[in-house]
């Protein structure tokens, strides 16, 4: 009998350490970084090497979209999406994801035109990370602050979007803002803008439910990262009021603009 038991406990031993080798941990969290890139209609992930896995997933709104081998460290997401996102795995376990929040800033708000003599009514525009703002222009502390002026005057009736630096007098910045032509889709059907030199940085008239994109050259210097993108709605003109929807993307350089 005596015979069997070393043999036995041997057999229990080798099945106790290859049941411990099965065993994998979960992968630790990517750190990644982003940065637009191609003028901004991708987007660039890069995150730091993590030791011992097999690869890494890439998310786009929420779906597993592209798996990735362990060496890799970047990958330019095509988009357009509202949400981006990486994981690491080994074996059957996946990490924490690392996600990214890319849907715009939407507002609805009311606008007049520059002709409007009260006081209350603005006319100006100042778009930020927390929504659309509008801002008398008779102000002239609001004149840094000024993004788009809605104007109805002389050479821009009926209703025309304006860049605040395109004025002579009173010259109210030195903006570089441009509004694209009247995209062919509704609201949310765009979902990037298009690249620099689709865009007018004079004007645009605009008409009721028209659907433009909005280029912010706040630095007036071309194409930068620094630069932000956006899409506007005309929703209703009476009389000199202006209805708009307006939907920002908050990551600077990025076209990406979708909201459905």
């Amino acid at each position: 009998m005596k015979k069997y038991i070393k043999p036995f406990i041997l057999l229990l031993l080798l099945v106790f350490f290859i049941g411990c080798e099965q065993v994998v941990e979960k992968p630790e969290k990517p750190t990644v970084s982003y940065e637009p890139v191609d003028n901004g209609a991708k987007l660039r992930l890069t995150w730091t090497r993590i030791a011992d896995v097999d690869g890494y997933y890439i998310y786009v709104d929420g779906i597993k979209d592209t798996a990735l081998p362990s060496y890799t460290t970047s990958y330019d997401v095509s988009g357009p999406a509202k949400t981006v996102g990486v994981s690491a795995y080994k074996k059957n376990e996946e990490s924490e994801r690392w996600e990214l929040d890319l849907t715009p800033v939407i507002s609805e708000v009311s606008v007049y035109g520059a002709s409007d003599p009260d006081p209350n009514h603005p006319s100006g525009l100042k778009l930020t990370d927390n929504g659309a703002i509008p801002l008398a222009i008779g102000n002239q502390a609001n004149w840094p602050d000024l993004d788009y002026i809605f104007d109805d005057r002389g050479e821009f009736a009926p209703m025309s979007i304006v860049n605040p630096g395109d004025y002579t007098t009173p010259h109210y910045n030195d903006k570089g803002n441009a509004v694209s032509t009247m995209a062919s889709g509704n609201f949310d059907d765009e979902n990037i803008a298009p690249p620099p030199g689709v865009y007018s940085t004079q004007r645009k008239n605009i008409e009721i439910n028209g659907v433009y994109y909005l280029w912010l050259d706040r630095n007036n210097n071309g194409y930068s990262t620094d630069d932000n993108f956006g899409k506007i709605l005309i929703k209703a003109i009476t009389n000199k009021r202006v209805d708009i929807k307006v939907a920002y993307q908050k990551v600077k350089g990025l076209r990406w603009v979708k909201t459905d």
